[in-house]
């Protein structure tokens, strides 16, 4: 281990601080800085700018945000809202690296809990293709221009989401109730 490595890292620099240059980029796409006591930055966009403000992070940016590593969703039917926050009924959360960088972002999105939906980022990062499967599968979120809405922890014949709070779960058809 070299002493550079055991360096404090240095302060950010306007040109360093992607929340700041998603701002200057996107303006009004960027709805809220959420406080988290993590050193890394949770935005909260727009639905429909999502897809560019993750192209943007991942092909655009200095040092950009090749990974991601995490895509999930929420049911937050049940929260109070918090201000500063947008509101959100169901909202689709997805973690960022950049190793270039050695940090990490967060950018959230607020759904509607009737029909949450949003673009898919399957086109930009490949790997989101599971999880949005998940989040169809246990939130019952549809992803725009995904080519999968198919089920992929639950049996095909099940009939909710099982991690929305506002649905009533009932056995599936042709199983045997507990």
């Amino acid at each position: 281990m070299t002493v550079d490595t055991l360096t404090p890292a240095r302060a950010a620099s306007p040109v360093d601080d992607p929340a700041a240059a998603l701002r200057a980029r996107f303006g009004p796409a960027i709805l809220a800085e959420q406080a988290t006591a993590e050193a890394s930055p949770v935005l909260w966009v727009a639905p429909e700018k999502s897809p560019e403000i993750h192209r943007f992070l991942k092909d655009e940016i200095d040092r950009p945000y090749a990974l991601l590593t995490d895509l999930w969703g929420i049911d937050e039917t049940a929260r109070e809202h918090r201000a500063g926050q947008p509101p959100s009924s169901v909202t689709v959360a997805s973690h960022l690296v950049s190793p270039d960088r050695n940090a990490d972002i967060r950018l959230k999105v607020a759904c509607d809990a009737d029909r949450p939906q949003l673009p898919t980022l399957a086109g930009i990062y490949p790997a989101t293709d599971w999880y949005e499967r998940e989040d169809f599968d246990m939130l019952g979120v549809r992803f725009d221009g995904h080519n999968s809405h198919r089920r992929i922890l639950m049996p095909n014949d099940w009939q909710c989401h099982p991690l929305r709070k506002t649905i009533k779960r009932a056995p599936p058809k042709n199983r045997p109730a507990a």
